[in-house]
Order: structure tokens, then sequence, then C-alpha cells
């Protein structure tokens, strides 16, 4: 076998033991590359008068792969391998109750941990807001499930007939028999990375919501900007009427009907000319939700 031979090889081999990502061939050759580059002097050496052998250029080749080798498989990390983590696990009188405990863990670290459980439930994160982040949004699970409750979550936008926020309880987990064998699926509200949109929401002004008790509701434009500024939120101004976008400067006068969470630190705000009426449902489920600030709704 010749020396050309032995190293490809030799390098086949190496790589067979790591799980490379797509693209990961080409770091590898760029790695290589780069240290052949790193290796050269900045100046000429004097040649020796000794050849090296092929059994040296074999070792020192092997040398450089193996480093290659193994700085690839630490950048690559197979799902299959994912940490477990997310999802508490407990086995108690035949059942299994699984409780999101961690909702920034990514989808893999919370697959991983029912596969380790041996529950083929499927689950997915859908980027939340704060107060929701957490819960379980969807569950595709047979009629042997439970949900396991946790805590209060608002209705989106009902009140009672005296003004009062509707609350059910929040699914935060389920109990599954320890012997289940079929198939089931949940989406479970996570936090999400900075600029990341959010797919589920509360009201901005919900409790545990970057607005919650900023007293901005109502407010006009430019009396809220100095208030935004030190929440460190960056606003999305819409007009109530289309929902266009608009710069700020030209609603400055304008007041604020409704806020949305858009992504971490970013808020979607929409304005009108007017200012809301008491009895406009909007101002109504605003006084609901901040019922619990100081001097709420002024």
């Amino acid at each position: 076998m010749s020396v050309e031979e032995r190293l490809r090889h030799g390098f086949l081999a190496l790589a067979e033991t790591v799980t490379a990502r797509e693209g990961a061939w080409d770091e590898i050759g760029r790695e290589v590359h780069r240290r052949e580059l790193m290796d050269q002097p900045s100046a000429p050496r004097p040649r020796s008068h000794v050849s090296p052998s092929a059994s040296a250029l074999v070792a020192a080749s092997a040398a450089v792969l193996i480093a290659v080798v193994v700085a690839i498989s630490q950048m690559v990390v197979s799902p299959g391998h994912a940490e477990a983590r997310g999802v508490h696990i407990v086995r108690s009188g035949g059942y299994i109750e699984a409780t999101i405990d961690d909702p920034s863990a990514p989808t893999a670290a919370m697959q991983a941990a029912f596969d380790e459980a041996n529950l083929n439930i499927t689950v997915s994160v859908l980027p939340s807001s704060p107060s929701v982040a957490g819960t379980i949004e969807f569950m595709d699970v047979p009629a042997s499930f439970e949900p396991i409750y946790g805590g209060s979550c608002i209705s989106d936008g009902a009140l009672t007939d005296s003004g009062e926020l509707i609350r059910t309880p929040c699914v935060i987990g389920m109990r599954v028999p320890a012997d289940f064998s079929e198939y089931a699926s949940i989406q479970v509200n996570g936090t999400p990375s900075a600029g990341q949109p959010y797919e589920t929401s509360a009201d901005a002004f919900a409790p545990g919501e970057v607005l919650h008790c900023s007293g901005i509701g109502r407010m006009t434009v430019a009396e809220a900007i100095p208030i935004l500024q030190g929440l460190d939120v960056t606003p999305i101004w819409h007009l109530y009427d289309g929902g266009n976008i608009v710069d700020e400067a030209s609603v400055d006068n304008f007041f604020i009907r409704d806020a949305i969470p858009h992504s971490l630190g970013t808020v979607s705000l929409i304005v009108q000319p007017d200012p809301p009426s008491p009895s406009d449902r909007t101002t109504r489920y605003y006084d609901a939700l901040t019922a619990d600030c100081p001097a709420a709704s002024s």
C-alpha cells in the first residue's frame, strides 16, 4: 500500500468515529490546510540531507488528522446524544409523570428526556412570551394520558360580566401509564433566543409580561416613549385601522390601544388617533390585567 493510500485509509478509519454534520468534511479540509500553513516557517530552513521516511510521514499526517478529527468531533453533537433536560420525569404507582421544569431547554434536550424514559412522545418547542413559557400549548395524546396542572393561565381577552379576568389551570405536564407503547405529541411553550419572534404569547400588559404595570396603556406615543426606553423595550408601532407599521414621529400624539409581545425586548403597539373609550373591550381588559398594579388605571 502506497503512502498516499495509507494516509487515506487512516483518515477514513478515524473519520468513521465522527458523526459529522453537513459540511464537516469541508471543515476538516480547511482545518488541515490551515494547520499546514501554520506549520510553514516564516523563512526558508536549510534542507536536511536525511529524507524523512514514509513511516514518519504517515505518523506526522496521522497526528494532524487525529487532532482535526477530535476538533471536529467536539463541534459535532448528534441529536441522539443531546443532554436530557427541560422535562422532569418521575415514576410512581405504575405511571410516569412528566412536567416541564426548564422552558429554556431546546427541543433536542426535551426530546432526549422522553426518549430516556422510553416514551414514544414527540415534543416540539414554540418560542413564547414569558408568562406562558413552561406550559403545554397543545397535546395530541390518547385518553390514557392525564394532564398535570400548575398555576393559572389567562384566557386571552376574556372577562366575566363583572369585568374580572377569566383564568384557567395551566397544563404543565402529563401523567402517562408506565407501559405506554402508543404514539403522542406535544407542543411546549418555551423561552426563545433574543430576536426570535414569539409563536405564542399573552397580552403584553399581562402579569409576567414586559409591560405589566408599566402604566402606558391609553398614554400617547410621546408619553410612552421614555417609559419604554427605561424598560429597554423596542416598540413597533401599528395603526389600529389596518395594522400598518408606521414611523414613531408620525403618530406622536396617537393613543396606545393595545400591545402584543413580538420577541424578547420587542413589543408591537397598536395606536389610534383618539383616546380609547372607557367602555371599549380593550380598555376594560387592560384595566383587569393591571388591577394589581399601583395606580393601575388612572
